[in-house]
Parts: structure tokens; sequence; C-alpha cells
């Protein structure tokens, strides 16, 4: 089955060209989309030969299948790449993933703290290699308006934080939101 979605194309791109730098290299993906997940993993068959495990890659599930998947990715050297959903209740948390050197992000999220999590699961604790993180971003879509809003509350939560007391603000999620879908008429954001 051949992709023709862009951000699939540079995904199997980056795995590609990276594993022929590096053969050993190892990808989590992440995405809160599972429908998106498995349509990676299919789209890096085309270029992930392996012949017991659909194309050198997992699609992490919860339960044993989950088990597996992350037994294969740690333990099997043609597993490259360990397809993870970031949505609560599907199987991430908690995980160490050290194996891996590339940490891809298919789309920007709301939650920057979900993203700073994903990114965890590589780089923490026990990490020897150098971990690389790559955000898949579509350009002239929601995800600008998303990517604007994540800085937008790094930035706020970094000035809410800078006085040592450590209080991250609420802010107003649904403003930012209704802002992001444009259904917004022009007006001052509610004052909290």
């Amino acid at each position: 089955m051949r992709s023709s979605s862009s951000k699939l194309e540079a995904l199997k791109r980056l795995v590609q060209e990276t594993r022929a730098r590096n053969s050993s290299a190892k990808f989590v993906v992440f995405s809160q989309f599972i429908p998106l997940l498995t349509q990676a993993r299919r789209a890096l068959g085309e270029v992930l030969p392996h012949p017991t495990r659909g194309g050198g890659s997992a699609l992490l599930r919860v339960g044993k299948k989950g088990s597996e998947a992350i037994a294969a990715f740690r333990n099997d050297p043609l597993c490259a790449v360990l397809c993870v959903c970031t949505r609560a209740g599907h199987g991430s948390a908690g995980l160490n993933l050290t194996n891996a050197q590339h940490v891809v992000l298919l789309e920007p999220s709301m939650d920057v703290g979900m993203e700073a999590q994903a990114v965890g699961r590589v780089h923490r604790l026990g990490q020897t290699s150098e971990v690389t993180v790559h955000r898949l971003h579509a350009s002239c879509t929601i995800e600008d308006h998303i990517r604007t809003l994540q800085q937008r509350r790094r930035n706020r939560d970094e000035a809410n934080t800078s006085d040592g007391v450590g209080e991250l603000s609420a802010g107003s999620d649904t403003y930012e939101l209704l802002e992001a879908f444009g259904l917004l008429a022009e007006a001052e954001p509610p004052r909290f």
C-alpha cells in the first residue's frame, strides 16, 4: 500500500536516511491518533523490510500485545520503530524506552506537558545515547496555530515560574481553542 500523506512520506524518508547512516538506530513515533499510527506502521513497512513483524515496526497496544511490541522493540535489532499513542489509557504510562535514539512527534499537541512526557519516555535516566526529537509539522494548517499556542503557553508558564513560586497558570484553554480555529471576532481575551 502506497501512502500519499506528506507526513508519512517524511517519516519514511527520515527513518530510511537515518538507518542508512546508522543501521542500529531506533525510533519511537508518537501520535494522539491510533489510525495515524497504523498508517505510519504500514508506510514504514515499505522501507523497513522485516519478514515477521510487519516491516520492522511495532504498534504498542494495551495488554499482552503491548508487552510483545515492547519486547520486540527492545530485543529485536530489526524492529526499528515503536509506534505509541500519547493518549491516556493506551499503555504508554511509565514506559522506559532508552534503547531508542530518535523521537518522532507526528503532530503538535495543545498539551505541552504531554509532548514532554512523550520525549521523556526515551530521554530519561539510563539513556546512554544522544536523543534527537523530530517534530513533523504540516504548515498552513491548524498545526501552525497549535504551535503558536504551545509557544505562548511555554512563555506564560516560564514567566509564572520565574519568580520561584512554581505555580503554573491555567490560562484560558477555551479562548485559545476558539482562537486557533478562527472562531473569535477581534476581541480581548478573558482576564483571570
